[in-house]
């Protein structure tokens, strides 16, 4: 009886030991951070509060058209094109993070509402 139970605690310890061995998701995480120009194309208003901006950009030799609001985000406030005097021709920063070291997602991207510097 006392044999059967030592088993039975060790056998509950096995998957505890397996899985500290294994690599574990998470950071910390480093990447290597690019960015790529982002030209608006288009700004189209959504409602009396808010604007679509439309941008291309052009990635690995593809280019592609990108909605600002489909990239994650929300639609930008009219007060913050005003602000920040954001018109067609402007450009916005594309930022591509590739992970150099960690187990995080290994390929990050990001449109942002920076203006892009060369």
């Amino acid at each position: 009886m006392k044999q059967s139970v030592c088993t039975l605690f060790l056998l509950a310890l096995l998957p505890l030991v397996s899985c500290a061995q294994k690599e574990r998701d998470g950071g910390p995480c480093s990447y290597e951070t690019t960015y790529y120009p982002a030209p608006i194309i288009l700004i189209y208003p959504i409602n009396e509060t808010s604007s679509e901006v439309v941008v291309t950009t052009t990635l690995y030799g593809q280019t592609d058209t990108l909605h600002f609001s489909q990239e994650g985000h929300e639609y930008f406030l009219n007060t913050e094109l005003t602000e920040m005097n954001y018109k067609v021709g402007d450009t916005l920063a594309y930022k591509i993070m590739e992970i150099t070291e960690g187990s995080c997602s290994p390929y990050i991207k990001w449109l942002t509402k920076e203006r892009y510097k060369k």
